[in-house]
């Protein structure tokens, strides 16, 4: 196809779109999302069925380890390795937040960046709703062109709890709603596009990113794909 999507890389974070900043809960939330160099956890990534459950057995695996601690941007960071197939090369935690730095070159087949070469907030540890990002963006190719805004938006969901090791572990879930609106032209005629994805997203307290769904509201009757989950399935944790 001649046209180039927006949504190319949409890999991991991901629909409904706020205009605010968000929303305060009752108290600030505050747990560990642990960061040191030797820290690494294995990754799954599971189909699901017909009834949207995960398959008992992942069709890949790979692993993310802390390689370095250096200061990246303005915040004290935590670089991962090149083995790491999550959206993120570095991650940086503060009192107000959780932060992820994207690594291009993994992100995008056709050679372009869609993610700001900025810090995006990963959760917001104050409030149930934030932008997590948005960016600008113009694509060009032939007698086909297409710009407009892509961001992401954070809705918490809940908490809850679960036996991790033999521990009961806190677990935060939220939604990452990735927005597209874009103007396409091709040939001098313009049409007016709107994109949603969402995924689902939990953090385990003492663990980090637990894992991330999408679900498949579109099902191909001959090729079913009822979505995937990515989630921990072994991991050590450095203090």
């Amino acid at each position: 196809m001649r046209r180039i999507c927006f949504l190319l890389m949409i890999l991991a974070l991901v629909a409904c779109k706020k205009e605010d900043n968000g929303t305060s809960p009752s108290e600030k939330e505050s747990f560990v999302f642990p960061l040191a160099v030797g820290s690494e956890w294995t990754y799954g990534i599971f189909e699901k069925d017909e009834n949207y459950d995960d398959f008992d057995t992942p069709f890949y695996e790979y692993k993310s380890t802390i390689i370095r601690k250096l200061d990246y941007k303005g915040k004290e960071s935590y670089e991962l390795d090149k083995e790491n197939r999550l959206v993120y090369k570095y991650f940086s935690v503060d009192e107000d937040g959780i932060y992820g730095h994207p690594d291009y070159e993994n992100l995008s087949s056709d050679g372009k960046n869609y993610y700001p070469n900025d810090w995006i907030t990963l959760y917001d540890f104050a409030n149930d709703e934030w932008t997590m990002y948005s960016k600008y963006l113009e694509v060009e190719d032939g007698d086909f062109k297409a710009e407009g805004t892509i961001a992401m938006f954070g809705r918490k969901i809940g908490k809850s709890s679960q036996i991790i090791n033999g521990n009961e572990t806190d677990i935060y879930e939220f939604m990452a709603i990735q927005s597209v609106e874009a103007t396409e032209t091709y040939n001098g005629v313009s049409q007016t596009t709107s994109e949603r994805d969402t995924s689902y997203i939990k953090l385990a307290d003492g663990i980090g990113i637990y894992s991330i769904s999408q679900f498949e509201s579109e099902i191909d009757e001959e090729y079913p794909d009822y979505g995937w989950t990515e989630k921990v399935i072994d991991f050590k944790i450095n203090q």
